[in-house]
C-alpha cells in the first residue's frame, strides 16, 4: 500500500482547523484513515519507501557509507564495490572489520559519506 500523502496533508490541514486537536493527534487519526496504526507507523513506512526507491540511484559502486552497529561491531565505514539486490558488496575500511570483505544489507547503511560521481 502506498499512503496518498496528499489527501493526508488535506486530511491534517483540516482537522486542525477546525477542531481542537494537537498537530499529534490530527496526523495520526489521518494515518489511521489510511490504514496506518498511528503517525509514527505512517512517517516510518513513507521514510523506508522512498530511501529504499532512491537508495540504487545514489548509494553507487565506489560509494562510502556509514554502516550501523550491530552485534558486536560498532559502526564503520565500508566502501560499496557493487550492489546485488539488497546486499552491498565490499570492505569494511575501518573499526575490527577494517580490510575484511563483507555483505551488508542495505539496511545497515546509516548515511552516505561520499558518493561516487562515476
Amino acid at each position: 500500500m502506498i499512503p496518498d500523502i496528499q489527501s493526508f496533508e488535506e486530511r491534517v490541514a483540516i482537522a486542525q482547523h477546525n477542531g481542537d486537536m494537537t498537530h499529534h493527534q490530527v496526523e495520526t487519526l489521518a494515518a489511521q484513515q489510511q490504514g496506518f496504526a498511528d503517525a509514527e507507523a505512517y512517517w516510518r513506512w513513507l521514510t523506508s519507501y522512498v530511501l529504499a526507491r532512491s537508495f540504487s540511484s545514489v548509494v553507487i559502486s565506489g560509494s562510502v557509507v556509514v554502516l550501523k552497529a550491530l552485534d558486536e561491531v560498532p559502526p564503520h565505514l565500508f566502501r560499496v564495490d557493487s550492489i546485488v539486490d539488497d546486499t552491498l558488496c565490499g570492505v569494511a575500511l575501518t573499526g575490527p572489520l577494517a580490510g575484511e570483505y563483507g555483505e551488508p544489507d542495505k539496511e545497515l547503511v546509516d548515511r552516505i559519506i561520499w558518493q561516487n560521481k562515476a
